[in-house]
């Protein structure tokens, strides 16, 4: 994440609402939006990227 200053890795993050996921697919590109700071922010946004 560039924003963040992180290099590319493989992360996973707590997701505010399990609604968020449904109809995304396994490998889609996402777009997503972030809450909080530090080693945990949680995702309370995210669309198929454009």
């Amino acid at each position: 994440m560039k924003e963040l200053n992180w290099p590319a890795m493989t992360m996973g993050f707590t997701v505010a609402d399990e609604k968020l996921l449904r109809g995304l697919m396994v490998g889609e590109q996402v777009s997503f939006d972030l809450k909080g700071s530090g080693a945990a922010p949680v995702i309370t946004g995210i669309r198929p990227a454009k």
